[in-house]
């Protein structure tokens, strides 16, 4: 006479499954979370290969956290602001100048207190699912507090149609692409600013409201036709 089959026996059968697998040397990093009875997970077994990137995607990530506080670094936008990593959403802002960041949301309150993850001033936090709109309160070192808008969390403000123009040359309103314009951006005002410069390896916009620092607001580069391009939060007329 058979038994019934139980939970216990069914956790069993489980484990012994993934035993087997791996005495038998058939483990791989597709092995997904498997769980018991209790609803714990199971070990995830990774295998060498997926170490071994791993370690070199953490070693490529501090290569970019030094380019980024030395100001060398020619795409900010890969790593500042929004990003989504293998464990989740996060946030990443370069404030040299800082002694504390806070991540904020639209009204002010206080979201998560950014870590200070490299000493040149790179700071990081978590970003909740589904928050799309947050901003930075920034304490320096005096310990006067204000709050920004980040401009690595804003697209690009040029369209497919106006990078199509000006890489081809024939743009008959240029003056309207590239120097400084006012605009609003996701109901944001401020101004962007866009150059072409096909040779250049970085490049910044520096006035009084970065401390003349050429390592803050650096531009993003499409690189199919040398422009560069960034919106900057506040900034309007009369800002130098």
């Amino acid at each position: 006479m058979n038994r019934p089959e139980t939970s216990s026996t069914r956790q069993r059968v489980r484990w012994t499954s993934v035993l087997t697998t791996q005495l038998h040397g058939r483990m791989s990093a597709r092995l997904r979370w498997r769980a018991d009875s209790t609803g714990r997970p199971l070990p995830k077994l990774r295998s060498k290969r997926y170490m071994a990137r791993a370690m070199t995607a953490k070693s490529d990530r501090k290569s970019e956290y030094e380019a980024l506080v030395a100001g060398r670094h020619n795409n900010p936008f890969a790593v500042l602001g929004p990003q989504t990593e293998a464990e989740g959403r996060v946030v990443r802002t370069l404030q040299p100048h800082a002694a504390k960041v806070e991540l904020v949301d639209a009204a002010g309150a206080p979201i998560a207190n950014m870590k200070k993850i490299h000493a040149g001033g790179l700071f990081e936090a978590p970003l909740p699912p589904r928050k799309r709109h947050y901003a930075l309160r920034i304490t320096d070192g005096s310990g006067l507090s204000y709050v920004i808008e980040d401009p690595y969390r804003f697209p690009s403000a040029l369209g497919e149609m106006d990078l199509y123009l000006l890489g081809e040359g024939s743009d008959r309103y240029i003056y309207k692409k590239l120097g400084a314009h006012l605009r609003q951006l996701q109901g944001v005002a401020g101004t962007r600013f866009a150059v072409w410069a096909p040779n250049a390896s970085r490049v910044s916009v520096i006035g009084d409201f970065n401390g003349w620092d050429g390592r803050q607001h650096v531009m993003r580069l499409h690189p199919g036709n040398g422009i560069w391009e960034i919106f900057i939060p506040a900034v309007g007329n009369g800002t130098l």
